[in-house]
């Protein structure tokens, strides 16, 4: 997996293969670690490298519960 020091929710998203809005949800939770708040439209916010591994246990957990 390429890993980047800095991502958008776009490319955590991108990366983790999660859909965008399971991502905006951790987000909003405050379960992600941000390097830079965005200041408005056109400036997102920046999360650490760290938000992937999150990203992906959240996801692996959900998937656990399902089943």
């Amino acid at each position: 997996m390429n890993t980047q020091t800095h991502l958008t929710i776009g490319e955590l998203s991108k990366q983790t293969q999660t859909p965008y809005y399971k991502v905006q949800y951790l987000d909003r939770l405050g379960k992600l670690p941000k390097v830079k708040e965005s200041t408005g439209r056109g400036d997102p916010s920046i999360f650490a490298p760290e938000a992937v591994q999150i990203v992906l246990d959240h996801v692996m957990r959900s998937s656990k519960n399902k089943g």
